[in-house]
C-alpha cells in the first residue's frame, strides 16, 4: 500500500515540478538567451530534468519511510487524516513551494519583458517574440490556475480537518491533471 501511495505522490508531484521546470526553462530562454547561450543547450535541460525527478523522488520519500499511509476502501492508499504533520509537509512540498517559485519566476519574466519593450527600440520580430512569450505565460498561468483549483480542497482540509474534504482532494488533483 505504501508503494502505491509513493508512486501516486510521485505522479502528482512530478506534474507540478514539471511546471516548475518549464518556468525555469522559459526564464533561461527569455532572460539569458542572448548573454549566456550555453544555458539553453540540451545538456542543461537534461541535467534539469534529472534534478527535477531526483527532487520529486526525494520529497515524496516520507510516504514510503513512515507508517502514515493507510488504505481507504473504494479509494486509494494515502496519508491517514490522523497525521496532520505529514499532510502539512506534503501540501507544502508537493504544491505550495513549487507554485510560489513558479509564480515568482513568471512575474520576473513578465517584468523583464515589459522593461525590455519600454527601454529598447527593437525590431518587429523581437517584439513579436516577446508578445509570444507573454502569450505562453498567460496560457501557463491558466493551466496553473486549473491545477490550483484541484489543490484547493487539500488547503480546505488542512484548515478544517474534515475527512470528506480530504477524500474529495484525492479525486480533484487527479481530475485537474486530466483536464490540463
Amino acid at each position: 500500500c505504501r508503494l502505491r501511495a509513493y508512486f501516486s505522490a510521485i505522479g502528482i508531484t512530478g506534474v507540478i515540478y514539471s511546471y516548475l521546470l518549464q518556468a525555469i526553462s522559459r526564464l533561461l530562454f527569455t532572460i539569458s538567451s542572448f548573454k549566456y547561450r550555453r544555458l539553453i543547450t540540451f545538456k542543461i535541460y537534461y541535467i534539469l530534468i534529472f534534478i527535477q525527478w531526483f527532487v520529486v523522488c526525494l520529497v515524496t520519500l516520507p510516504t514510503i519511510i513512515t507508517e502514515d499511509i493507510h488504505f481507504y476502501p473504494n479509494a486509494l492508499c494515502w496519508i491517514s487524516t490522523r497525521y496532520l504533520l505529514h499532510i502539512f509537509y506534503s501540501f507544502l512540498t508537493y504544491y505550495t513551494i513549487p507554485i510560489c517559485i513558479i509564480i515568482m519566476i513568471y512575474i520576473y519574466i513578465y517584468y523583464k519583458v515589459k522593461q525590455t519593450i519600454k527601454n529598447v527600440v527593437t525590431t518587429i520580430n523581437t517584439i513579436q517574440a516577446q508578445k509570444h512569450n507573454v502569450e505562453v505565460l498567460r496560457n501557463t498561468l491558466i493551466l496553473l490556475s486549473i491545477y490550483l483549483g484541484g489543490v484547493f480542497p487539500a488547503f480546505l482540509f488542512y484548515i478544517t480537518s474534515i475527512k470528506s474534504i480530504y477524500l474529495i482532494n484525492l479525486v480533484t488533483v487527479t481530475l485537474t491533471i486530466v483536464i490540463e
